[in-house]
């Protein structure tokens, strides 16, 4: 099957509707959160995110996405992203919308 592209998808990577745990952390705020994936790509993901403060567009957060259950989260484990789209859902989470700066390895994505 042909992936054809939509004039309005700018995405450059396909995208995986998958649902994993995910652990944050907010530079601005020395703050961590925590929330869970609806779909990611190797550039970005979608996240439903439950946070101390409200998640702002533009803003650049570290965020791992547990593709593997692990008690500790290794050191360099985490990748930069910048939020892209933040929104807030009926049960008090945001769901955020955030594009890697780099996109993730292969194995990952």
């Amino acid at each position: 099957m042909e992936n054809l592209k939509t004039p309005e998808d700018r995405r450059s990577f396909p995208r995986l509707p998958a649902v994993h745990g995910c652990r944050t952390f907010r530079p601005t705020f020395n703050s961590f959160g925590s929330g869970r994936t609806r779909d990611y790509s190797a550039g970005g993901a979608l996240i439903d995110l439950t946070a101390t403060r409200p998640v702002s567009l533009g803003e650049t957060i570290d965020v791992h996405i547990e593709f593997k259950s692990s008690a500790v989260l290794p050191a360099g484990e985490m990748k930069r992203a910048t939020v892209v789209r933040a929104g807030v859902l009926s049960n008090g989470t945001q769901q955020v919308a955030v594009r890697f700066a780099r996109p993730l390895a292969a194995q990952a994505a």
